[in-house]
C-alpha cells in the first residue's frame, strides 16, 4: 500500500510493477512526467490522489474514484 505522500519534481511520481492488491491512496504528485504508474491493469487500484502539472497523471491499474 502506498499512502499519503507528497512527491515533487521527479521523472516518475509513484511506479510499481507489483500490482496485486496494491492500493495507491491519498498522494499528491507535482511537476512530474508520470504521476502514478501501475504496471498491471489487474489488481492495483488508485484513489483519492491529486496530480498537478503532470504530463501523464495515471497509467494502468483501476481508478477507484476521487482522483484529480
Amino acid at each position: 500500500m502506498v499512502v499519503d505522500n507528497d512527491l515533487m519534481s521527479l521523472g516518475a511520481g509513484i511506479s510499481t510493477s507489483e500490482a496485486n492488491n496494491i492500493i495507491v491512496a491519498n498522494n499528491r504528485v507535482l511537476n512530474t512526467i508520470n504521476g502514478i504508474y501501475i504496471q498491471s491493469y489487474d489488481g492495483g487500484v488508485y484513489r483519492d490522489n491529486v496530480t498537478i502539472r503532470v504530463l501523464t497523471p495515471y497509467t494502468g491499474g483501476m481508478d477507484a474514484g476521487n482522483n484529480k
